[in-house]
């Protein structure tokens, strides 16, 4: 079955001019921005303010509002320090996936779980709770538990790879 498209003549026939018809029409961006600005307000309790301000008093229609908040210097210099400092140790958080997978491979679920687990839930969580109460800068010390977290779970999965792939190879 196909659906008919193109004017259906039982329809009633379009008598506003086009050009009339095209300034009835909201201004769908306009609109846009308007509802996210108000879900900013309401629901994350963004104050006026922060999303315009006086060099910006209108909405940009092709940017979201959150672009008006985000692009304050003072938070670029604070997410700039923050992204080196939670990215330093994922350049070897690969190794720690490799052996995970190598054990999961080799039939040691176990350890292959232990790992996966390691890194967020038996570090991370605890680091990110205890840090702060030996550093000073307690936002610092928060993003610091990520890299010092991976360090040590990459650490640990190596040295139980190292110790435990002999005694497993032999078994095969």
């Amino acid at each position: 079955m196909s659906i008919p498209s193109g004017k259906d003549s039982s329809a009633p026939a379009d008598t506003v001019p086009a050009a009339e018809n095209a300034q009835r029409q909201p201004n769908v961006l306009r609109e846009h921005r308007l509802y996210q600005a108000d879900w900013l307000l309401r629901f994350y309790q963004f104050k006026a303010d922060e999303i315009l301000d006086a060099d910006h008093p209108n909405f940009n229609p092709y940017l979201d509002p959150k672009c008006n908040w985000a692009v304050h210097p003072e938070l670029y210099e604070m997410t700039t320090w923050a992204a080196r400092i939670y990215m330093g140790m994922t350049g070897i958080f690969g190794i720690q996936m490799a052996i995970q997978q190598t054990f999961m491979s080799l039939g040691q679920a176990k350890l292959s779980l232990f790992i996966a687990c390691l890194r967020k839930i038996i570090l991370l969580l605890p680091l990110i709770y205890l840090m702060p109460m030996f550093i000073e800068n307690k936002v610092f010390a928060v993003f610091l538990a990520e890299p010092v977290s991976d360090f040590i779970s990459v650490a640990v999965a190596s040295t139980l790879f190292l110790c435990n792939i002999k005694k497993i190879l032999a078994k095969a």
